[in-house]
């Protein structure tokens, strides 16, 4: 029995050997075709994956000591005045006249 085992193991490792010298043939022969689709192709651009997003940390604020400082308008940067009161907030709007 352990003689069938072995000459079948060895016939196994003489395939083997010839499948990868025909596989070694085969890529040094046989020249691989060109791709069937242009994978550049804006058609197949949504298939492609994003850069990673930079991910900033921002400083951690206090609200109180936000709310103390002067309300400036981010267009012009001059200084806002309060128009508006409500229930729990101030609306403030941009007085500049340019």
């Amino acid at each position: 029995m352990s003689t069938i085992i072995s000459i079948l193991v060895k016939y196994n490792q003489l395939l083997l050997s010839q499948i990868n010298q025909l596989l070694i043939f085969i890529a040094k022969n046989i020249p691989l075709s060109k791709p069937k689709y242009d994978i550049t192709s804006p058609k197949y651009n949504k298939h492609a994956v994003d850069k990673v997003p930079i991910i900033k940390i921002f400083k951690r604020l206090d609200y109180k000591q936000l709310l103390t400082e002067t309300f400036i308008c981010p267009f012009c940067r001059h200084v806002l005045s309060k128009k508006k009161d409500r229930k729990n907030f101030y609306i403030h709007k941009c007085i500049n006249k340019i």
